[in-house]
């Protein structure tokens, strides 16, 4: 499956000149992270089986969003320090490991 998540530049609603502010980033990521805890809470509260499905449907909406969110503070690492960026991420994965994490699947990024 391939799937596109875009490096966002501006949003003159929500007061995003060029999406580098990392204090408007930190706030939008707490914020997105309390709608995906409230799309998880109404999955888990709920009985009917067909509104579970749509509870499905928001819990990825939201959680993309929060992703989304992750990728512009990453841009705006990329663009402060670029070398430790890469670095960073470079790591991460081997840090997981070693903490004992078990991978299930890989998602591949690749910037074009």
């Amino acid at each position: 499956m391939e799937f596109l998540i875009p490096i966002l530049h501006s949003n003159e609603e929500l007061g995003f000149k060029d999406n580098l502010d990392l204090d408007k980033l930190g706030e939008k990521l707490i914020e997105e992270a309390k709608e995906v805890q409230s799309a998880i809470n109404c999955f888990l509260e709920c009985d009917d089986v067909g509104f579970k499905s749509k509870n499905i449907g928001d819990i990825v909406e939201e959680a993309m969003d929060a992703i989304q969110i992750g990728i512009g503070i990453l841009n705006f690492c990329m663009k402060e320090d670029g070398q430790i960026t890469k670095e960073r991420m470079k790591a991460h994965l081997p840090k997981l490991l070693k903490r004992g994490w078990l991978v299930e699947n890989v998602l591949r990024v690749e910037e074009f």
